[in-house]
C-alpha cells in the first residue's frame, strides 16, 4: 500500500460469502475492508465530471434536434396552410359580381376572407403571400376585365392591408378589441388609399387603356349613377361607398371564420387570442 493519506474506506458487501446482521459491521473481521488511495478519489471524480457531460451533452443535442424538427413541421404546416387559403382566395376572386350604381371596374368579391384568416392565424408575411398569389392566380386562369386596373389597385393595397392592421393588432395585445379596431383602421387607410390610387394612377392609366380622356371614363360612370358628374363626385360617390361595402364584408366574414376556426379547433389559436 503506498504512502498517500487514506481518504475513501470502501466495504465490500457484495464479497462476503456469508449475509451480514447488524452486529457484523461492529466486527471488521468479518467484512473485507478495500482502502482507496486519495489518487483513486481524484481519478474517481474527475470520471464522473466527464460522464456527466457527455450524458449531457448528449441530451441537450436530443432536445435542439426535437426542438429542430417541430420548428421544421410548423414551418411546413404553415406553408401548407397558407397556400391552401391562397388558393381559395384566388378561386374566390373569380366570382365576383358587380354592384348597382356604381362603374364597371367596381367589383366585390370575398378574396380578402382568406387573407383575413391567414393574417390572425399566421401573421402578416402568410396573409400578404394570400394577397400575391391570388392575383396570379386570377391572371392566369381567368384574366382581368378591368385592362389591369382593379389587379393593380389590389396589388398596391397588399401593404395597406397587413401592415396597418397588423401593427394595431399587435400593439394592442391581440385580443378581440385589437382585432376590431385593427380591422376598422385598414378599411380607412385602405379607402383613403383607393381615393388617391383612383384619382391619380387607377383611373388614368384605365383611361389610358381604353384609349380615352378621363373625362370620358367619369362620363362613362355617369351613366349608371347620374350624380356621379366629375372626378371628385367619383371618388366621394363611388370610391368611398364601394370600399366601405367590399372590405366591411370581407373583414366581417373573415373574422367571424377566424373565431369559428379557433372555436373549433383550439391549437390554431394564437397565443394570447381570447
Amino acid at each position: 500500500m503506498d504512502n498517500e493519506p487514506h481518504a475513501v474506506i470502501y466495504i465490500e458487501l457484495f464479497m462476503n460469502p456469508k449475509p451480514l446482521w447488524l452486529w457484523d459491521f461492529f466486527n471488521m473481521e468479518n467484512v473485507p475492508v478495500m482502502i482507496f488511495s486519495q489518487r483513486f478519489y481524484k481519478s474517481f471524480s474527475k470520471g464522473l465530471v466527464s460522464l456527466q457531460k457527455q450524458t449531457l451533452g448528449h441530451i441537450k443535442a436530443l432536445i435542439s434536434k426535437e426542438v429542430y424538427v417541430m420548428k421544421s413541421k410548423w414551418s411546413i404546416q404553415k406553408l401548407i396552410y397558407t397556400g391552401m387559403l391562397a388558393a381559395m382566395a384566388g378561386a374566390l376572386m373569380s366570382l365576383e359580381f358587380s354592384v348597382p350604381m356604381m362603374p364597371p371596374f367596381y367589383k366585390v368579391d370575398f378574396s380578402d376572407v382568406p387573407s383575413i384568416m391567414a393574417l390572425f392565424l399566421f401573421g402578416p408575411a402568410s396573409a400578404a403571400w394570400v394577397e400575391i398569389i391570388k392575383i396570379l392566380i386570377k391572371l392566369i386562369t381567368v384574366g382581368t376585365n378591368s385592362m389591369y386596373v382593379g389587379e393593380l389597385s389590389n396589388l398596391i393595397g397588399v401593404a395597406l392591408f397587413v401592415i396597418p392592421l397588423w401593427i394595431v393588432y399587435n400593439k394592442m395585445g391581440k385580443n378581440r378589441r385589437a382585432a376590431i379596431t385593427g380591422l376598422s383602421v385598414s378599411i380607412a387607410v385602405r379607402t383613403a388609399f383607393a381615393c388617391f390610387c383612383n384619382a391619380f394612377i387607377t383611373l388614368p392609366l384605365y383611361a389610358k387603356a381604353m384609349g380615352v380622356s378621363l373625362d370620358s371614363v367619369v362620363t362613362m360612370v355617369a351613366s349608371v349613377n347620374p350624380a356621379i358628374t366629375s372626378l371628385t363626385t367619383f371618388i366621394v360617390m363611388a370610391t368611398i361607398p364601394f370600399n366601405i361595402l367590399k372590405l366591411g364584408l370581407n373583414y366581417f366574414v373573415g373574422y367571424l371564420l377566424f373565431n369559428r376556426l379557433t372555436a373549433a379547433y383550439p391549437s390554431l389559436k394564437p397565443a394570447r387570442q381570447h
